[in-house]
């Protein structure tokens, strides 16, 4: 990983995307152009697959009647994508620290919508009006 900077989120975005599926370059290069909104260059995307390559964080293999390409993650290449998932979720946590309600019935987490309803003199948190009126304290 040494070798590696994730620097841009085209970086991130490429290898989220091998994480969830082995993939041609134009078509990660499709992807990521949706996701962020712009025009993706070629340029940006086959030098680090090539980075990830080198570092053995991908592996290729070439299909179909032109050879293409198909870039995967390798065992190495998956614990960081773990590692840059687990980096997102750390994030969230202390961006809504404080600010995450949990449903008194159902225990999903809520950040915004809930709906509030006084039980037994206590303002209890709902995530939907189906949740408070379903709730039943034992």
């Amino acid at each position: 990983m040494a070798g590696v900077k994730l620097n841009s989120l085209v970086k991130v975005y490429s290898v989220l995307l091998l994480r969830k599926r082995p993939m041609h370059g134009y078509e990660l290069l499709k992807l990521i152009s949706a996701i962020v909104g712009r025009r993706v260059s070629a340029g940006n995307v086959y030098p680090f697959l090539n980075v990830l390559r080198r570092n053995r964080l991908i592996a290729l293999s070439s299909s179909g009647k032109r050879d293409r390409k198909e870039y995967r993650l390798t065992a190495s290449g998956l614990k960081v994508a773990r590692g840059i998932e687990n980096g997102f979720a750390e994030l969230v946590d202390v961006s809504f620290s404080g600010k995450v309600r949990v449903c008194a019935h159902c225990s999903c987490k809520l950040v915004s919508g809930w709906c509030k309803k006084l039980v037994n003199g206590e303002e209890l948190i709902f995530c939907c009006r189906r949740c408070a009126l379903a709730y039943r304290r034992d």
